[in-house]
C-alpha cells in the first residue's frame, strides 16, 4: 500500500513538472516580486504576466493593473516603511498591499492578484524532494501503517530539531521529559 502511495505521489509530482516549461520568459519578469527591483520600475509593464497567463485577464483589468504598477513606482517607500534592504519579498508586498487611501479602499487590488500569484509559482521541487525523503525515511515496511497524524507530528518534530541547533543542541525540558503522552 505505501509503495503504491508513493508511486501516485511520484507520478503527480512528475505531471506537475511537465506541465511547467522552467526556461519560460515568465521566469524573468519573476524579477519583479524582489522589493528592490520593483522600487527601480525598469519593467514598465506587468502585460506579459497577463499574456502567459490568460486566466489572470478574469480578475484583473490590464491597464488598471499597469497603472497600479506605475503609482507603486511612484510611493514615497520611506514615508510608508518601504525603503529598502527589506527583510523579504512577502512581508515587503503585505505591507503595500495593506496600504489604502483616503476613503480607505485598497490602493493596489489588481497589482495585489498578479503579485500573489507569481510569490506561488513554484520555483524549485527541492524542498517537495526532502519532505518525500523524510516520509521514505518514516514510512518504512514495517511502520507503514502509521496514522497521518503521527507522520505529521514526527516531521513537526524532525524540522523543530533542525531549526534549533539539531540534535546536538536540543535539551528537553522538565515537561517533556515527565509528560505522559500516552493518556487518552
Amino acid at each position: 500500500m505505501f509503495r503504491r502511495n508513493i508511486s501516485t505521489r511520484v507520478q503527480l509530482i512528475s505531471e506537475i513538472k511537465s506541465r511547467f516549461t522552467f526556461d519560460d520568459s515568465v521566469f524573468s519578469l519573476l524579477e519583479i516580486v524582489d522589493p528592490s527591483t520593483a522600487q527601480l520600475f525598469e519593467t514598465r509593464s506587468l502585460c506579459k504576466v497577463l499574456e502567459r497567463f490568460p486566466i489572470l485577464k478574469e480578475y484583473v483589468n490590464a491597464q488598471d493593473l499597469d497603472n497600479e504598477w506605475k503609482a507603486h513606482a511612484l510611493l514615497d517607500f520611506t514615508k510608508h516603511g518601504l525603503q529598502i534592504p527589506f527583510e523579504n519579498a512577502e512581508k515587503y508586498w503585505l505591507k503595500v498591499f495593506s496600504l489604502k487611501n483616503a476613503i480607505d479602499k485598497t490602493l493596489y487590488p489588481n497589482l495585489k492578484v498578479v503579485i500573489c500569484f507569481l510569490l506561488i509559482l513554484p520555483f524549485s521541487n527541492a524542498s517537495v524532494e526532502r519532505i518525500f525523503s523524510s516520509l521514505n525515511d518514516i514510512k518504512t515496511d514495517t511502520r507503514v501503517n502509521l496514522d497521518n497524524s503521527t507522520t505529521q507530528a514526527i516531521l513537526h518534530t524532525k524540522q523543530g530539531i533542525k531549526l534549533n541547533g539539531g540534535i546536538i543542541k536540543f535539551e528537553p525540558d522538565n515537561q517533556m521529559l515527565y509528560s505522559n503522552i500516552w493518556k487518552k
